[in-house]
């Protein structure tokens, strides 16, 4: 996810990649996981792979398979992220090493 974004949602980014696992996006990327293999042929570019797959998933009926794994995913994330909490004592990990230094230069 991009940082504008997250600025703009006015959400951290785990509150924000959180949230993300019950998104349409992600039940899409799961569904193309499994099917790209089956969408893709010998020497077709990137992008035409993306505009079928995306025209694929518009056309498809039933999605609850994947509305499914999604709320599974999300499940299993917020059970690691609770252990990662407990285990690091709270709070989310620094974003990048310089802030992470940064902030260690202001606690002094």
């Amino acid at each position: 996810m991009r940082r504008n974004a997250l600025k703009s949602r006015k959400c951290t980014f785990t509150t924000c990649l959180f949230n993300w696992y019950l998104s349409d996006i992600y039940r899409y990327m799961i569904w193309l996981s499994e099917n790209r293999s089956k969408i893709s042929k010998p020497g077709m570019a990137v992008t035409d792979v993306a505009k079928e797959a995306g025209a694929l998933w518009r056309a498809l009926k039933d999605k609850s398979k994947w509305e499914k794994l999604a709320a599974a995913d999300k499940e299993r994330y917020a059970k690691e992220f609770a252990a990662y909490q407990k285990k690091s004592g709270g709070g989310s990990a620094p974003s990048s090493p310089k802030k992470a230094a940064a902030a260690k230069g202001k606690k002094k």
